[in-house]
């Protein structure tokens, strides 16, 4: 976990990882309750927004050059990574994984699935000829 904080953060990143000990029962619990009546704790859906312009010296006064991006809280984040690793192994073991699924797969991303797409065209291409 990088040391650097969310503005939305109730507590500095810095200071929950040097007191791990006290904090990992806490957070592990609060995950475990999540997951076990299936609700994400409102207080952590909170984030903030912020405009970012997508190219550097764009019109600032036309919003179609900007894009949002939003900061989540450390705790969310944490929250969010304990559910995939609890998740996936049992996802994966059920055999209803898709082979070209991308999201939440590791070393897969947008770009791997636009790979896949154009590296698929040839071949379909190829079997529309007969």
């Amino acid at each position: 976990m990088p040391a650097k904080s969310s503005p939305v953060d109730f507590m500095p990143t810095a200071l929950l990882k040097s007191a791990v000990d006290v904090m990992a029962p806490l957070i592990t619990r609060l995950a475990n309750m999540s997951i076990s009546v299936g609700v994400f704790p409102a207080s952590l859906k909170q984030g903030r927004v912020t405009p970012l312009l997508k190219k550097p010296g764009s019109d600032q006064s036309d919003m179609t050059n900007y894009r949002p991006i939003t900061n989540l809280s450390t705790m969310s984040k944490m929250l969010e990574k304990l559910a995939i690793r609890r998740m996936t192994p049992h996802v994966m073991s059920t055999g209803n994984f898709n082979e070209f699924q991308s999201a939440y797969s590791a070393g897969h991303s947008t770009e791997t699935a636009l790979l896949k797409i154009v590296n698929a065209i040839p071949d379909i291409y190829y079997l529309q000829q007969f």
